[in-house]
């Protein structure tokens, strides 16, 4: 005899699926030519998606986890070789990058970064404030250009320029050394002799997007997409290992001889692949801080429409646990904020964890702006801000980055 929960079942599938037929069941629209919306067979894309990348991850964590049993790696993959320079590829695009963004309380601030290409050119820079010498920030003389040249000594490293970032200790010590001239923003006609000795630590876990990223952030992302064969070339195309690390740098800087402490809490992350192209960058909108309580914060919102036209990325790092929480999802739609090009300076959103929710408030102080590319491909905005992230106060940086189509400037 069928009992009454049979029945129930029945009902309740057939509204299930009678729910995501209706869900589907609607034209795909696109917002600004760019950011693809959910549509029909998104909520079933975003399940397949969801429950292959679910295994993709378990099967790969189960594999490094292998490795580490029998090579010994402390961590699965923390390896010695990911932190040091990594082999260009055969790419005309070929990329090995690192990157520091650090701030203070007190408003300090130590941004740079090394970004390996072929033929010896680098992107880089080097930006400091140091509100006890001045409120102005000092630049690397390029700026806002950032195409540095390596010498052939040079070419294992990275280094370029007076820049030096080097790894100490693997996923644990860093050295960021800088010799050269530097300028205000303002007055680029007046330069100082800058030495900059500093170092980064860190007793934090390290986030490695490719093992790390929780699996429903990309699943929704591509339910937005059209699957097609170039589609998914495109993401093999396209991929690059990124990982970051949340940490302290401390050291000084002499400027004109005169020396001046440097304290920050700084990210700092490592890119490398086959290749980065910025003529494939829309946009993206990244934000990295540390509140008064210790807690350290990755959380940002990509568009790379040949991959994905809009993507939440991102972490919280516990740092009395010494845990990273991946981010799970995001309200910040791109398209809502600085779509013109223009930032803006105050502003709020929220994200998730699978532990918590976080109302995360904005208000930035201070703004500078580079290129990057021979014809200025990538026009990033660095809004130093101040965040308050369910009531607890904190600081750091919003990275602002617009695909520049307008070349560099006509001589």
């Amino acid at each position: 005899m069928i009992g009454l929960g049979f029945y129930y079942e029945i009902i309740l599938a057939a509204f299930l699926i009678l729910y995501l037929y209706y869900k589907n069941h609607r034209p795909r629209s696109v917002i600004c030519g760019v950011y693809r919306q959910d549509a029909k067979f998104s909520t079933i894309k975003y399940i397949l998606m969801a429950i292959l990348l679910k295994l993709r991850q378990k099967s790969k964590i189960l594999r490094l986890r292998v490795r580490k049993y029998f090579s010994g790696d402390i961590e699965p993959h923390n390896s010695d070789d990911l932190d040091q320079v990594q082999p260009l590829s055969y790419h005309k695009n070929a990329i090995d990058a690192v990157y520091f963004n650090g701030s203070s309380e007190d408003q300090q601030v130590l941004m740079c970064g090394l970004a390996r290409r072929k033929n010896n050119l680098v992107n880089g820079f080097l930006y400091l404030r140091v509100p006890e010498f001045s409120d102005k920030f000092l630049l690397s003389p390029q700026l806002p250009d950032t195409n540095l040249y390596q010498t052939e000594s040079d070419g294992n490293q990275f280094k370029a320029e007076g820049l030096h970032l080097k790894p100490l200790i693997p996923m644990k010590t860093w050295k960021i050394i800088y010799k050269g001239k530097m300028q205000f923003e303002s007055a680029k006609s007046e330069a100082f002799d800058v030495e900059l000795n500093a170092t980064f630590t860190s007793n934090l876990p390290v986030f490695n997007y490719d093992t790390d990223m929780h699996f429903s952030s990309a699943a929704r992302a591509m339910s937005r997409e059209s699957w097609t064969r170039e589609y998914f070339e495109n993401l093999k195309t396209f991929h690059q290992t990124h990982y970051e690390q949340y940490g302290d740098v401390k050291g000084y800087v002499l400027i004109e001889d005169e020396k001046y402490d440097i304290s920050v809490n700084s990210v700092r992350d490592h890119s490398f692949g086959l290749q980065r192209d910025w003529r494939i960058f829309h946009r993206y909108v990244m934000h990295f801080f540390t509140l008064e309580d210790g807690t350290r914060i990755t959380i940002g919102v990509i568009s790379i429409p040949v991959n994905f036209s809009s993507i939440v990325v991102g972490f919280v790092t516990d740092s009395e646990g010494k845990k990273n929480h991946p981010v799970t999802d995001c309200n910040f739609k791109l398209y809502q904020h600085g779509e013109n090009g223009n930032p803006p300076k105050n502003y709020a959103f929220t994200f998730t964890t699978e532990l918590k929710t976080y109302l995360v408030e904005v208000n930035s102080y201070a703004i500078q702006e580079f290129f990057i590319g021979l014809e200025r491909e990538s026009r990033v905005v660095e809004l130093l801000s101040r965040f308050t992230v369910n009531g607890v106060r904190g600081w750091g940086a919003a990275e602002w980055q617009y695909r520049n189509l307008s070349g560099p400037p006509r001589s």
